[in-house]
């Protein structure tokens, strides 16, 4: 909120007019952030907004000039825009998972390498992996269901819940991982940096492995958030649908606003039996 109070000094909330948010939009441009970043900026301002509202403080009124403001495109900041995330191509990712899975890697490349695969598969986030719990994973149904907790879930301030669904494939790599760690209940879990005992992976450990792998093999760098956009490419292209490829990652696009209502779910289990 500095940026706003910044332009808008002492002035009373129901004073304000769609011009003076504009205002506030063109003093984060003028920082030279990226697009991105304003937005988020930006939008910050418009949930403060919306949880006054029910405590007396501002209007329903005031909130809708806020939203008459349009969020940036790409290109119309004046800072430096960041690269877009893209999948990773296959010459990259079969020339590490091969190094990974060789017997000269043993265990752990073997489980880094089946790390790799499940976020293929299913599009699990890097931290969500590194994370996974057998107790998040539920196997009542054909189609397993992982429930992501709030503490893991990027989404959870948005009221969003987050279930990953583990097709065939994806349930081939679970059931090869089974017993090879310990009692703390983690799947994947590594001997690393000189602590006694088998450890879950942080996420910047996992990313520092694959990049070494990489440096290895001799191929440009790639990051696990990665792999994500590669579920996500390969959905949609198999069904032509960007909806469908929002639903198969749980991406908070407009698309898939109903990922969890009954027949979005369906949907989603339908490509994971097909796909993951």
């Amino acid at each position: 909120m500095k940026g706003m109070m910044e332009i808008l000094g002492e002035r009373r909330l129901d004073a304000l007019q769609v011009h003076d948010f504009e205002a506030v939009q063109r003093y984060f441009i003028s920082l030279k952030l990226t697009t991105e970043t304003i937005n988020k900026y930006f939008a910050v301002i418009g949930q403060a907004l919306r949880f006054g509202v029910p405590r007396g403080f501002g209007t329903l009124e005031i909130v809708a000039r806020y939203g008459a403001v349009r969020s940036l495109r790409v290109g119309q900041g004046e800072g430096a825009e960041r690269e877009p995330v893209v999948s990773v191509d296959s010459t990259r990712l079969n020339a590490v998972l091969s190094y990974l899975e060789s017997t000269e890697q043993g265990e752990r490349g073997a489980t880094l390498a089946r790390m790799i695969r499940l976020q293929i598969s299913s599009g699990l986030r890097p931290g969500e992996v590194c994370a996974l719990r057998w107790d998040w994973i539920h196997t009542d149904l054909e189609t397993w269901r992982c429930i992501v907790p709030d503490r893991v879930n990027k989404t959870a301030h948005r009221g969003k819940r987050r279930v990953v669904l583990f097709g065939p494939n994806s349930r081939a790599i679970l059931l090869g991982q089974q017993g090879q760690g310990n009692n703390s209940g983690v799947v994947f879990l590594f001997d690393y940096e000189r602590k006694a005992g088998k450890r879950e992976l942080t996420r910047d450990v996992y990313a520092r492995w694959i990049r070494e792998a990489c440096d290895t093999v001799g191929v440009p760098r790639w990051h696990p958030h990665q792999l994500r956009h590669n579920r996500a490419t390969a959905v949609r292209e198999a069904y032509s649908s960007a909806a469908a490829a929002a639903a198969a990652i749980g991406t908070t696009l407009d698309v898939a606003a109903e990922i969890y209502c009954d027949h979005s779910e369906l949907a989603a289990r339908k490509i994971a039996e097909e796909m993951g």
